[in-house]
């Protein structure tokens, strides 16, 4: 993984053609899942999502049910611990991938903590980029309209807000 952030375009071509073969293995998940946990290269760890995002659904529905369930919890762990920005953007997109698949209400972690962040201060683009990700796959809660207007109020999270919008009405339809 290293070799892509190299710089040497021979190196990343090499490692490129590598880590698609790799990612298509079931026991990739686990390593960059250890990698997204474990790094402390932050460049290594928004590969790791990138990378985990890449083969996802076909990786994740090829683990057993208790590791779904870790797999899962990780992804929220490392959500709430992670301080940058991309990297979890790059987790709130492989939480959105898995969704429709896992289903919110089989998701109670997932629940708890959208409802945990919806009830407290907006202060993080990470959790409009999550909840942008869920908008499509549920009926928004009543309190979102709320929390969005007190997104709308912090110049930092205004774009994120607006997302948020566009994504509950063009979801509507769905409804």
């Amino acid at each position: 993984m290293e070799a892509l952030l190299s710089g040497n375009n021979q190196l990343i071509t090499e490692a490129t053609k590598a880590l698609k073969i790799y990612t298509k293995h079931k026991e990739s998940i686990r390593l960059l899942s250890y990698v997204l946990a474990h790094n402390p290269n932050a460049g290594i760890r928004q590969l790791a999502t990138v990378l985990l995002n890449s083969n996802l659904i076909n990786l994740y529905n090829g683990l057993t049910p208790p590791e779904q369930l870790e797999f899962r919890n990780l992804l929220l762990v490392q959500f709430s611990s992670e301080r940058l920005l991309n990297i979890q953007k790059g987790i709130g997109t492989l939480v959105g991938e898995l969704v429709p698949i896992v289903q919110l209400s089989n998701w109670p972690e997932l629940q708890q903590m959208f409802e945990h962040n919806l009830a407290s201060t907006p202060d993080s683009p990470a959790t409009l980029v999550l909840l942008y990700s869920l908008l499509y796959h549920f009926k928004p809660p009543p309190m979102i309209g709320s929390y969005l207007l007190k997104c709308l109020q912090q110049e930092k999270l205004v774009g994120y807000a607006l997302k948020c919008i566009v994504a509950i009405v063009e979801s509507q339809d769905t409804y």
